[in-house]
């Protein structure tokens, strides 16, 4: 196995061999890092949508109306929490 690649390897041009491999290895990363937290932002919102209409008839039937700030604050705090990370990571 490993002598079929070090013949593939020595065939490939020049040009192969001197790119920046580590270099593209992490900007890729960073690329698909960076679309795997877009598409979270995302989606996301549509399943706090979703609990916190699920959350309001609930809470007005169980006449726990006074309940329902609570978990919206949590989840500003969490949120801002998310976002000093993120800057933290990519300035």
């Amino acid at each position: 196995m490993f002598k079929v690649n070090e013949k593939v390897w020595k065939s490939l041009p020049q040009q192969v061999w001197s790119f920046h491999w580590p270099e593209a290895l992490e900007n890729f990363l960073e690329l698909m890092l960076g679309l795997v937290y877009v598409v979270a932002k995302y989606l996301s919102v549509g399943l706090v949508a979703l609990t916190s209409l699920s959350e309001l008839p609930y809470c007005a039937h169980e006449r726990k109306m006074q309940l329902v700030p609570i978990p919206l604050l949590i989840g500003i705090i969490v949120a801002r929490i998310f976002k000093d990370a993120t800057l933290e990571l990519y300035p």
